[in-house]
């Protein structure tokens, strides 16, 4: 009768360990978003930071856009402007306007609008880089963190073709023409 007891017992330990583990998968499945959401630079954040930065977002895209970048494209290259972050630490500013065109060339921003939208957006809303992606059918703005994740400004309102680094992205609406989009490497 013992060995029979101790079958028994194992089997009742083993359905129990069953149903933990079953509710301790579900429990993560279902607070997994909220996990998700909360993590640094998630859609829900990345929200929040438009929000509060709309109008400085708005101002670099504008000027983006605005950019003439006839006289950078040469041997059939199209151009594009990249905003991208400085290492040193002694440096004035905290960021570098480029025009690219195979090779990266310094430019200044002469509008003061602009330069405080810089300097917002790199200095309090945790931006990164700034990367232009052009098509025949669209022009993108790319706002990235250090977290490949960010916001993303569609000038044809649908979800961008073409990414900044050709890998996978994933895009989900924020606002009108704006996108939250997450590198899905």
């Amino acid at each position: 009768m013992g060995i029979i007891a101790q079958i028994i017992r194992s089997f009742i330990l083993g359905i129990v360990a069953a149903i933990v583990f079953a509710f301790v998968s579900i429990g993560t499945v279902l607070h997994e978003p909220d996990i998700i959401n909360n993590s640094p630079y998630s859609k829900t954040t990345t929200k929040e930071i438009y929000e509060e930065y709309t109008e400085s977002f708005h101002t670099v895209q504008t000027y983006i856009d605005e950019f003439d970048l006839a006289s950078y494209e040469t041997d059939g290259k199209a151009a594009h402007i990249l905003i991208d972050r400085f290492d040193a630490d002694n440096s004035e500013k905290t960021y570098g306007i480029y025009v690219c065109n195979g090779e990266k060339k310094l430019v200044e921003a002469s509008d003061e609008a602009v330069t405080n939208a810089l300097d917002t957006l790199f200095n309090q809303a945790g931006i990164e880089f700034i990367v232009q992606q052009r098509t025949d059918d669209e022009n993108c703005v790319y706002f990235g963190t250090k977290t490949y994740k960010g916001l993303v400004y569609s000038s044809n309102g649908k979800k961008p073709q073409d990414t900044p680094a050709e890998v996978p992205y994933y895009f989900s609406r924020v606002d009108g023409n704006w996108f939250y989009w997450i590198d899905n490497n």
